[in-house]
């Protein structure tokens, strides 16, 4: 099984893997997380946030498996305690020298893992708020009651 999301961004490379890397847009989707990572193969990465009673979670985390930068990262994905591991790799493709296809891919999903059905819908929303943020510096909270 594997997960598919193309979105075109009016920016190069170079600032959406900066986004990217930056993790505001994607953690924008969780106020109060933080991506913590130096991107370098074989590193961790984390988004964490704070419980009510102040003590650090990690809600998305993994090992940076490969990092072309401005160009490609592979990393494995798991969320909290769960034992469920799979695989998410950006690929960044300059269009037209200006803009950027970005193609996010969530595979290698073991049998029983609930990320599955959870990212069919959270991929679409991640990819829009970071090409939002890129474009106009600013991020939809998707989560906010009207």
């Amino acid at each position: 099984m594997e997960l598919q999301t193309v979105c075109y961004i009016n920016a190069p490379p170079e600032r959406v893997w900066r986004a990217l890397c930056d993790g505001q847009p994607i953690a924008a989707a969780m106020p109060g997380l933080e991506l913590r990572s130096t991107f370098e193969p074989g590193s961790a990465y984390a988004y964490v946030g704070r419980l009510p009673d102040g003590s650090e979670v990690s809600y998305v985390h993994g090992t940076v498996l490969a990092s072309e930068p401005n160009r490609r990262m592979e990393m494995t994905y798991r969320t909290g305690d769960q034992p469920f591991e799979s695989r998410v790799v950006y690929a960044l493709e300059p269009v037209a020298k200006r803009y950027t296809k970005l193609t996010a891919v969530q595979d290698r999903f073991e049998p029983g893992d609930p990320n599955y059905e959870l990212n069919l819908d959270g991929w679409p929303k991640l990819l829009s708020n970071l090409k939002s943020f890129i474009e106009t510096g600013e991020v939809m909270n998707y989560h906010a009651q009207s």
